[in-house]
């Protein structure tokens, strides 16, 4: 009788657990910076800037379940640059509740990329303790200054230095077609990929795992080629 009587509260919960969990709404301040250059300070033009807030959860706690936002941008003549403010937004409607999926104190994480400068990626400094859940989120680099360096070697090895960084780019921007949503850092490292065919250097970019795997990225209802027609590639 005891475990008959348990029953209606175990489906209560059950039932009720995904909506507490997918409740949360989460907020982000506005970010302006600039990119300059490392030693001179000189500002950088036409840095492509990429910030994105990314959900993460799973067993361990490091894998990526979705993207809250991501934005683009590029720099300006003094190589500023700015983000709006957003929110309160809720998680996307495909994360699960079984997903734990968080964003953490972190985000955003940002992607700088412009030919010739080695490409960086930067977030908050946080702490392992102090990778928490935050509804509200602000940037460490926000009213700060971004320093690029200018890379110096053969364009091979210039390909090789951006190999992290493109993992880094292809991982973050899995979930759902998120790639789509940064035109602008797309189409920057297809001229990159086109300088390095030119000089018959055989190394790519986060161009061509797009171009290369059409079929993988369509499964979740998203052309490449439709999207490359599109934005003039």
């Amino acid at each position: 009788m005891r475990n008959a009587s348990m029953r209606p509260c175990v489906w209560m919960l059950l039932t009720m657990m995904p909506l507490c969990v997918g409740a949360k709404k989460y907020s982000a301040e506005p970010i302006t910076a600039r990119v300059v250059e490392a030693g001179t300070q000189e500002p950088i033009e036409g840095v492509v800037v990429v910030a994105a807030w990314v959900l993460e959860g799973g067993l361990e706690g490091g894998n990526i379940k979705g993207v809250m936002t991501v934005m683009e941008t590029i720099t300006d003549q003094s190589g500023a640059f700015h983000f709006a403010g957003w929110g309160l937004k809720s998680k996307p409607s495909y994360i699960r509740w079984v997903d734990d999926a968080r964003l953490k104190s972190y985000a955003p994480e940002f992607f700088l990329f412009k030919s010739g400068y080695r490409a960086v990626t930067l977030q908050n400094q946080s702490t392992e303790a102090e990778e928490h859940d935050p509804s509200a989120h602000t940037s460490d680099w926000n009213g700060k200054t971004m320093p690029l360096k200018r890379f110096t070697g053969t364009l091979h090895e210039y390909g090789l230095d951006l190999e992290s960084f493109n993992y880094m780019l292809s991982y973050m921007v899995e979930p759902r077609c998120t790639w789509t949503q940064i035109p602008l850092m797309i189409k920057a490292l297809g001229r990159q990929t086109r300088i390095f065919r030119a000089a018959n250097a055989r190394v790519g970019t986060f161009y061509d795992e797009l171009v290369d795997n059409e079929e993988y990225r369509a499964r979740d209802g998203c052309s490449v080629k439709a999207f490359l027609r599109e934005h003039g590639e």
